[in-house]
């Protein structure tokens, strides 16, 4: 979804600023539009065959461990704060 979001961020950018209406190219913009199409098709590709569904990276095996650090993490912050009260 990253990727997509990013690619797709960059590839506006590209049209606006090669816009004709303000002196821009065409020619520019179709090879921009093109290869925004390539890419998007191989980010999807490279997703299915990663096993990933609607963009969404496959989940990490530590992010479990990442999860219950943050929580821990808050709830001595909010200890912290109730004691200083």
């Amino acid at each position: 979804m990253f990727q997509k979001l990013l690619l797709l961020q960059q590839f506006e950018r590209y049209m606006e600023s090669n816009d004709v209406k303000k002196g821009g190219s065409f020619y520019l913009q179709s090879k921009f539009y093109r290869a925004n199409e390539l890419l998007m098709e191989y980010i999807e590709e490279e997703q299915k065959k990663a096993g990933t569904t609607a963009g969404v990276p496959p989940k990490r095996q530590d992010a479990d461990e990442d999860n219950n650090t943050s929580e821990s993490a808050q709830s001595t912050t909010d200890q912290q704060q109730q004691q200083s009260k």
